[in-house]
């Protein structure tokens, strides 16, 4: 479950008031991913994704084959709009 306190390390929301942050932490999902493991496919609806801990690889198919577009590390944002 995502907390207040790691909420208000993330610098887009640093200055929400305390009620905005117990909002966005009843509301988030905390999804904890392992190797190989996808948080979301492009195209699969809209998400916005903030890295806690470890580091993700955003990737794509080019010439079908998946290929590592950009990383992501703690407090880095990606999305799916």
């Amino acid at each position: 479950m995502l907390t207040v306190g790691e909420l208000r390390e993330i610098p887009l929301f640093a200055t929400l008031a305390e009620p905005e942050l117990e909002r966005l932490a009843r509301n988030g999902a905390d999804l904890q991913l392992v190797a190989g493991d996808y948080a979301v496919h492009e195209g699969e609806g809209r998400a916005l994704f903030i890295v806690l801990a470890g580091r993700c690889d955003v990737t794509k198919l080019i010439d079908g084959i998946e290929r590592v577009i950009w990383q992501r590390d703690p407090v880095d944002l990606f999305g799916e709009v």
